[in-house]
């Protein structure tokens, strides 16, 4: 399958990416997209793989291929999950809740 999204990473993007990833002190979902990024820059300073990111970072490949979609349609950004759309109703209302 042809890749329609390719992921270029700018100078300053990479540079905040690897600081991120080597610092180790955030989300582990935030740090596995870090990484997926790094490995998908087809920059020429980047390392260019292509279809073993799925399986040398232990995530689905459909995983990559969205956050490739994401990155090039949002940039940076995708890095920070989407707040929840749900919405959570109330149970209880006034003396139930209080009780």
């Amino acid at each position: 399958m042809a890749k329609s999204y390719r992921v270029t990473l700018t100078a300053k993007e990479r540079r905040e990416l690897e600081e991120l990833v080597s610092k180790g002190k955030n989300e582990a979902r935030k740090l596995a997209r870090a990484r997926i990024l790094l490995q998908a820059d087809e920059a020429e300073s980047g390392p260019r793989r292509t279809d073993d990111i799925a399986q040398a970072l232990n995530v689905h490949v459909r995983t990559v291929e969205r956050l490739r979609q994401r990155f090039v349609e949002q940039g940076l950004p995708v890095l920070v999950p989407k707040p929840s759309e749900r919405v959570y109703l109330w149970r209880l209302a006034g003396a139930q809740e209080a009780r």
